[in-house]
């Protein structure tokens, strides 16, 4: 199956341990991550069909993501690409497994400082966000999903606290990802 790790911050602080997928499609935007001020006690192996470690470290068999297809590239240039990949390597019957006391330092954002980008500041983060969890969303659980999240989805782009600059112009954007999940299908 697939193999990953804690995610930690440099300072020490937990930054992902999984993403907890639910059988009912209105339960996977609540609850996303287990993260944390500092070390909780977990158990030091998770082994799970429905708890995703992250794909920023991860170790999957290569005949396993041939099978699977690989990433999907409608999720490009990134967010939800692994949890979908990890989600369609589940359903073909393998399993999750977490090492919890085995953690690496990840510095979320970094490619995107390379290329100049603020994750909570550019609109174009914030749109790619929300296009692929609709996305997401339509391709794991249908329209049930999305009519069901809708709301939750609209009210954290319009009060998100993390991104003040980029949230104004989302609901004009809102209404072209939809036009175009509707024309994918």
């Amino acid at each position: 199956g697939i193999v990953g790790c804690k995610l930690i911050y440099p300072n020490g602080r937990i930054q992902h341990v999984f993403t907890q997928i639910l059988v009912k499609p209105y339960r996977f935007f609540l609850l996303h991550y287990l993260h944390g001020k500092y070390m909780p006690q977990l158990p030091c192996f998770i082994k799970s069909e429905n708890k995703l470690p992250s794909g920023a470290c991860a170790l999957v068999k290569s005949s396993l993501l041939n099978k699977a297809k690989g990433f999907d590239e409608n999720f490009s240039p990134y967010w939800l690409e692994d949890i979908d990949l990890f989600l369609r390597i589940v359903k073909m019957g393998h399993l999750s497994l977490i090492i919890t006391n085995v953690s690496i330092i990840h510095k979320e954002g970094a490619s995107f400082k390379k290329i100049n980008l603020k994750i909570t500041e550019d609109d174009f983060i914030f749109f790619v966000q929300r296009k692929n969890m609709f996305y997401f969303l339509l391709k794991h659980y249908g329209w049930v999903s999305i009519v069901l999240q809708f709301w939750l989805i609209f009210f954290d782009s319009i009060f998100s606290i993390s991104y003040l600059k980029p949230r104004r112009r989302f609901l004009k954007k809102m209404f072209l990802v939809l036009e175009g999940l509707k024309e994918a299908n």
